[in-house]
C-alpha cells in the first residue's frame, strides 16, 4: 500500500513537472516571435489597410516586397547602398563577368514602346531569319507590354550558354499569324579593355578600359602585349568615363603597371584593415605611362589612378574624379535580386579618402566637348617626352 502511494506521488510531481516545462517553452516561445512581431506591426497595419481600403487592384505580393525592400534600402542614405532587381542584377552580373548566353543582336523600342530586334551579322538572330521589321510580341510565351522596362525584356532574351528561347514576332503581312522562333544562345563576350596605336604617332599606344570585369585584368594584358608587338614604346590608360566594377580586378590591374607600392588600405565595419599590395615586378612596370580621367572616373577606376598617382607611376591628366571611395558587397536575394551593400572604406597609398572629393589631376585639362581632344593629346605629350624625342 505504502508502495502504491510513493508511486502516484511520484507520478504527480512528474506531470507537474512536465507540465511547468511545457509552460517555460510556450513562454520562451513567445518572447522570441514577439519582438520579430512588433517589428513589422506597423508594415503588417498598413498592407491590410492598403487591401481594405484601395479602389483598384493591388501588385502581387512579390512586387510589393521588393518595393518595401527598395524603401527600405533608401532610409539607409547611402546613395551606393542600393536594391536591384531581378532583370538589372542578371545584367550587370553579365557585365562583371564579361559573358553572357545571347542571341547575337541588338533590342531598340519605338515611341510606343513596340520592341524590335536587330540582328548582327552572321549572328544566331541573323542566321534564324529574325527580321528587324516585326516587333517582338513574346518571350518564351511571356507576352511583352509597353510598360515592361527594357532590362526586363533583354533578361528574359538572355540566359544560359546553349539554352534555347523562343521569341514570337508579330508578322507584318495583314492577317498572318504571328511566328515563333526558337534561337540557340550562344557565348557572347562584353570586351571591357580596348586599344590601338596613336594616329601619326606609332610609338603610343592607347589603351582604353570601359569597366572592371573578371576578364579585365587579362584582357589588359593581351592588349598591352598586342601593342608592344606592333612597336608601341609608352602607353596611355585611358578610364574616362569608366565608373568602376571588381575590386580584385582593379588590384590586378594596378599590380601589372607598379613595381611595387601599396593599392590601397580598405576599413571594414570594427576598424579591420586589410593592406594590398604590389610586391613584385609587374609586366607592364617599366613603360612610359600616362593615365587620362575625368569626372566619370570612380570607384575601382580610382583605385587604380590613385595607386598609380601616389606611387609615382604616372601622372593623371584630365578632371577631378568622382570621389567614390566605398567598397559595396553584392548579396543576392532568392528572387534573383540583390543588394549592393556598403561594406567597407578604401584609402589611397598615401592615406588619402576621396569619399566626395575625388582625385586630382596632376595636369588639369577641361574638355570641350565637340572639340579636339586636349587630354588625350596632353597624355601623349607626357609618353612622347619620357620616350624621348618629338612627335
Amino acid at each position: 500500500m505504502k508502495s502504491k502511494l510513493i508511486y502516484s506521488f511520484l507520478r504527480i510531481i512528474l506531470w507537474i513537472l512536465l507540465l511547468g516545462i511545457g509552460i517555460l517553452i510556450g513562454y520562451m516561445a513567445r518572447l522570441s516571435a514577439e519582438p520579430a512581431q512588433e517589428n513589422f506591426a506597423l508594415l503588417d497595419e498598413a498592407h491590410s489597410l492598403l487591401e481594405d481600403h484601395y479602389l483598384g487592384e493591388l501588385p502581387n505580393n512579390l512586387i510589393l516586397q521588393r518595393g518595401m525592400i527598395a524603401g527600405m534600402v533608401d532610409k539607409v542614405k547611402d546613395p551606393f547602398t542600393t536594391y536591384v532587381e531581378p532583370a538589372s542584377n542578371e545584367l550587370q552580373t553579365d557585365d562583371l563577368s564579361g559573358q553572357f548566353g545571347g542571341i547575337g543582336a541588338r533590342l531598340t523600342r519605338d515611341e510606343a514602346g513596340l520592341v524590335f530586334i536587330i540582328p548582327f551579322p552572321d549572328g544566331p538572330a541573323a542566321q534564324a531569319n529574325v527580321s528587324e521589321n516585326d516587333p517582338l510580341v513574346a518571350v518564351d510565351k511571356v507576352r511583352l507590354s509597353a510598360s515592361m522596362a527594357t532590362d526586363e525584356i533583354v533578361a528574359l532574351i538572355r540566359g544560359p550558354i546553349g539554352s534555347s528561347v523562343l521569341l514570337t514576332f508579330q508578322s507584318s503581312g495583314l492577317g498572318s499569324d504571328d511566328i515563333t522562333i526558337e534561337i540557340v544562345r550562344i557565348k557572347t563576350e562584353i570586351p571591357s579593355v580596348s586599344s590601338y596605336l596613336m594616329p601619326g604617332e606609332d610609338r603610343v599606344g592607347i589603351i582604353v578600359l570601359a569597366r572592371f570585369s573578371d576578364k579585365s585584368p587579362e584582357e589588359i594584358k593581351r592588349e598591352f602585349f598586342g601593342l608592344m608587338d606592333q612597336g608601341a614604346q609608352g602607353i596611355i590608360l585611358d578610364l574616362r568615363g569608366n565608373s568602376g566594377g571588381l575590386l580584385d580586378s582593379a588590384i590586378d590591374i594596378a599590380r601589372f603597371f607598379l613595381p611595387s607600392g601599396t593599392i590601397l588600405t580598405e576599413k571594414e565595419k570594427g576598424g579591420v584593415e586589410h593592406h594590398y599590395e604590389a610586391r613584385a615586378l609587374g609586366l607592364g612596370s617599366d613603360i612610359p605611362l600616362s593615365v587620362l580621367i575625368n569626372r566619370g572616373t570612380a570607384s575601382a577606376a580610382e583605385i587604380v589612378a590613385a595607386a598609380l598617382q601616389d606611387n609615382h607611376r604616372a601622372q593623371l591628366v584630365g578632371e577631378k574624379t568622382f570621389g567614390k571611395g566605398s567598397v559595396q558587397s553584392v548579396l543576392a536575394l532568392s528572387d534573383g535580386s540583390s543588394l549592393h551593400v556598403t561594406i567597407a572604406r578604401w584609402m589611397t597609398p598615401n592615406g588619402f579618402s576621396i569619399d566626395g572629393v575625388g582625385i586630382a589631376p596632376d595636369i588639369e585639362v577641361a574638355q570641350i566637348d565637340g572639340q579636339t581632344d586636349a587630354t588625350l593629346l596632353t597624355g601623349l605629350e607626357i609618353v612622347v617626352d619620357l620616350i624621348g624625342g618629338a612627335t
